[in-house]
């Protein structure tokens, strides 16, 4: 939307700000939805590894020339490499998954709407969701391989591309465009966001991991306060 009559002004740290106050008043229901991530996240790895262990050959320990202990393993044939590219697909989509949830969870918080772990965790638009993704990964690879920075920009100017699939239900193409042409129209201030969402994350992996409970939540929150009132769409107080 263009700038003027009612959108209001936007800066890096209000809505950081936003994002604490969203966070002190729903911080039981979002360390709830955070756990119930990690747990499933943690079941999906952890049979993973049982899979892996039950297909994979006995490992040898040998004592090697020079002394040292060598491991052999013959990598667990046909079997092993099913289960790893079933783990792997699994994975991936999941990871898609994890970072739809946190969208939707932002734009509830920022619409007025309670946290639900069955909304969180739902498969709506899912598919478009990934097929975005594969997209910009393809385009990341390409920018990397050109000297790194055209990647970084990439990543940086499609970052918003799984709220306006959530928000707007655009396809796959059209929120990439759409989340490059939003980058671009608030590219400083948005760049300042990233920055300070940085140094936020940096803070909370430096105590002992622990303040990431608190620094992911703000961040996200945060994201979504900027996409919606730089879009100038209403933003519950």
């Amino acid at each position: 939307m263009p700038p003027g009559g009612g959108q209001r002004p936007f800066s890096a740290g209000d809505a950081i700000g936003y994002g604490w106050k969203k966070f002190t008043q729903n911080v039981g229901p979002i360390l709830i939805a955070m756990l119930v991530f990690m747990l499933i996240g943690a079941v999906i790895y952890g049979l993973q590894f049982l899979f892996q262990s039950l297909v994979a050959p006995e490992t040898t320990v040998v004592s090697g020339d020079n002394g040292f202990a060598v491991v052999q393993s013959s990598g667990g044939g046909f079997l092993g490499l099913l289960v790893s590219l079933l783990f792997a697909i699994i994975g991936f989509v999941w990871n898609y998954l994890v970072q739809a949830g946190v969208a939707r969870g932002g734009l509830a918080l920022t619409e007025g709407r309670p946290l639900v772990i069955g909304e969180l965790l739902s498969l709506n638009k899912l598919g478009r969701i990934i097929g975005a993704g594969i997209l910009l990964g393809i385009m990341t690879v390409i920018g990397l391989i050109l000297c790194i920075i055209p990647g970084l920009i990439v990543i940086f100017f499609g970052s918003y591309f799984v709220y306006f699939i959530l928000d707007q239900d655009m396809g796959a193409v059209e929120s990439i465009k759409a989340s490059f042409s939003f980058v671009k129209d608030n590219l400083g201030s948005l760049f300042l966001l990233l920055l300070l969402s940085w140094v936020i994350l940096f803070v909370g992996a430096l105590l002992c991991g622990i303040g990431l409970f608190v620094a992911y939540p703000v961040v996200y929150i945060a994201y979504a306060y900027a996409y919606k009132t730089l879009r100038g769409a209403p933003v519950a107080p």
